[in-house]
Parts: structure tokens; sequence; C-alpha cells
């Protein structure tokens, strides 16, 4: 049976729920979170987390990386790069190349992503180490 996409919300959501986050509970979600299949973008305010599903190319990094580490995003909607701090969920100690994971990402500046246009690149140094999405869920009131 192929899992709909309110269970994969979920799922996302559940996961990103334990990552670090700022205390409030919240699980580090924006506040214009969307309610249903609306194309919108949405504004995040540096220090706010993004949650992302990542993949880390298994022929980039040969190490893993821990909470803390400060790569350049790049992300597809209107070209936006920002230094972002990496934060790991609670159960998942590092991420290894060729790993996949849904992680926060706190970013140095504002960034506006798309419901349309959630993609992103991961970059160390302008070398493409990871790609990924913005995760999107309904979670906040």
């Amino acid at each position: 049976m192929r899992a709909t996409p309110p269970l994969l919300v979920l799922g996302a959501l559940l996961a990103v729920t334990g990552c670090y986050g700022g205390g409030d509970g919240s699980g580090g979600l924006p506040a214009d979170i969307p309610t249903g299949g609306t194309s919108r973008e949405y504004t995040y305010q540096p220090g706010e987390q993004i949650t992302v599903d990542l993949t880390m190319h298994a022929d980039g990094r040969t190490t893993p990386f821990l909470s803390g580490y400060q790569p350049t995003i790049e992300f597809a909607y209107q070209e936006q790069t920002a230094e972002c701090s990496a934060r790991l969920p609670v159960d998942l100690h590092e991420f290894p190349p060729g790993g996949n994971h849904v992680i926060g990402l706190d970013c140095d500046q504002e960034i506006t992503v798309h419901t349309d246009t959630p993609g992103f690149r991961l970059l160390e140094d302008g070398t493409e180490y990871g790609t990924g999405e913005v995760v999107f869920t309904d979670a906040r009131p």
C-alpha cells in the first residue's frame, strides 16, 4: 500500500520535532505554514529554523557532519544564497556522506521560499555536496 501525502507530511513533522530548536515547542516551523495545496511563498527570518529534506552526495564529503555545521545554502527560488547552521534531529548524532535526513537549517539572513520552487543546493567552497527541498507542513496554528 502506498503512503498518501498526509502521512508523508506527518512523518516529516514527527522527524523534525526532535531537532534541537529554540525550546518553544514549535519545532522551528515558520508562522505562515501553508494549510493546504496552495501555491505561496514563505519568508523565514534570520535564525528561524527552516525544515529541509537533505541528501548528501555519496561521492562528496568524506566525513560526516554534526549539528552546528555551517555550509553555504543556495536556494533555487530567486537564487538566494546564505550561510546556514545545520540542526540535526535528537536521534541523529551525525549526518553521514550519502545520507538522507530531515533536518533544520538556521540561516544568517532572511530567506523566501516558494512552495513551487522548494529546492536548494548545499555548497562548501563553491562545490556542491548535497541537494534537497524545504519541507512544508500544516502543523502551525
